[in-house]
């Protein structure tokens, strides 16, 4: 049982971690480092401004 929770907690934290990223590349465009000609519509959901 605990293997089993570690493993969720595990993707849990992996899930949250791609989140922020994606976050991260949606308010702050930089073509150099993530080179993103166009922005999908999912992640201009994402967007604070």
């Amino acid at each position: 049982m605990k293997k089993c929770v570690k493993k969720v907690n595990m993707m849990s934290s992996v899930t949250t971690l791609a989140l922020l990223i994606t976050t991260f590349a949606a308010n702050m465009k930089c073509v150099y480092i993530f080179h993103q000609p166009e922005q999908n519509e999912k992640i201009k959901t994402l967007r604070k401004f």
